[in-house]
């Protein structure tokens, strides 16, 4: 928490949120929710899903910025798509005062955008990793290409 009264604002980039269901989706909902808990402010940014909008604050007061993405490996590697909706939704996100980055794992497209967000910004950021290995998707052709990545 930062010091005095201002609430401090962490940013999570994470390339899958709920709904889908995993351990990297449930640590990121965890850890938001308890920020908000204590007073500050959670932002989650994740690839978006058919069916749910864009942005929202859900009841626990997390914030969900979902960015356009297109699934690969049956949406096991989500990729951001870089269109006008994606730099809008950036730019409303420079709107909220994010005092930390918190990027869930290395192995994301969207987590090397956090990555990169926090430094042309000049904010602190970690990177917690979550697994040994890489994604895989039960395809020969496209696991071997996601071992060399």
């Amino acid at each position: 928490m930062m010091s005095g009264q201002q609430r401090a604002t962490y940013c999570f980039f994470s390339a899958q949120y709920r709904p889908t269901v995993g351990g990297v989706e449930n640590h990121t909902h965890y850890l938001a929710e308890e920020i908000v808990t204590h007073g500050g402010q959670a932002i989650i940014v994740t690839s978006a899903l058919k069916g749910l909008p864009e942005h929202e604050v859900l009841p626990s007061g997390v914030e969900v910025f979902r960015l356009p993405s297109l699934g690969l490996g049956g949406g096991r590697l989500p990729l951001v798509l870089h269109t006008p909706k994606t730099h809008r939704l950036l730019k409303m996100l420079d709107m909220r005062g994010i005092d930390r980055v918190v990027v869930q794992t290395r192995l994301y497209l969207l987590c090397l955008l956090g990555v990169n967000y926090a430094r042309r910004r000049g904010l602190p950021a970690i990177v917690i990793e979550h697994g040994a290995q890489y994604t895989t998707t039960g395809n020969r052709l496209a696991d071997g290409l996601l071992g060399v990545y």
